[in-house]
């Protein structure tokens, strides 16, 4: 859900005074444009927090990113590797000016799905994982009864020059007809004063940013008072 970053420092803000009932006014202690700042610096890291850590069943899922592949070949931010079946999904370049990606800074899959799959993937492999050597070995590798996807980066050749790529790499495709529907949550990036936030995992969104603030200041406060 597009959320607009003054509506969150807002909410922040009310947050705050509401756990310091006692005081006069905890906003109002401190500089406006100040306390507006560090809320705003927490936005990101906190929305990933949330995002990563909460079970699927607790997310609305509306700060999803969907990826269809409809067996078009001619799209360059799709691979499709014949001898492998291995559907490689260009999610993000680390070249500048490189286009043929989808600018996708993925921080967790929510479930990829495939005309030959029997069941959808919900997890990803990395290469620090044990299973990465065997899902992408040449002999053993994933089945089309057992798919696998896995993420890595990749070096690729575009307009004559080698591109590295972070690629999302569904296993085991039976045919490059086959259509493939990919659902990720990205990392959270504050764009034209809005941020991606779950609606459900909003509330807590906003109480953990609260947290973080009081208890900066608290730390703040105990070693003012050690001097």
């Amino acid at each position: 859900m597009k959320t607009q970053v003054n509506d969150i420092i807002r909410d922040v803000e009310v947050a705050l005074n509401e756990v310091n009932p006692n005081a006069a006014s905890f906003v109002g202690d401190q500089d406006n444009a100040d306390l507006e700042t560090r809320i705003t610096h927490l936005i990101e890291t906190t929305v990933d927090e949330v995002h990563l850590h909460a079970e699927m069943a607790e997310l609305a899922l509306d700060a999803t990113v969907e990826i269809h592949y409809e067996g078009d070949s001619s799209d360059m931010r799709f691979r499709y590797k014949s001898s492998t079946g291995v559907l490689s999904v260009l999610l993000k370049s680390h070249t500048d000016g490189f286009a043929d990606t989808f600018d996708i800074d993925m921080l967790r899959l929510v479930s990829v799905r495939s005309k030959s799959w029997p069941f959808d993937v919900v997890n990803v492999i990395y290469p620090d994982d044990p299973l990465f050597e065997i899902v992408t070995d040449k002999y053993v590798g994933a089945q089309s009864d057992f798919p696998a996807v896995t993420q890595r980066k990749r070096r690729i050749v575009a307009d004559g020059q080698r591109v590295v790529v972070t690629a999302l790499e569904l296993r085991c495709l039976e045919s490059e007809s086959d259509w493939a529907h990919v659902s990720v949550i990205p990392h959270a990036r504050i764009m034209d004063g809005a941020v991606d936030v779950d609606r459900k995992a909003y509330p807590l969104v906003v109480a953990r940013i609260a947290e973080k603030i009081m208890k900066n200041d608290q730390q703040t406060s105990n070693t003012h008072s050690v001097w």
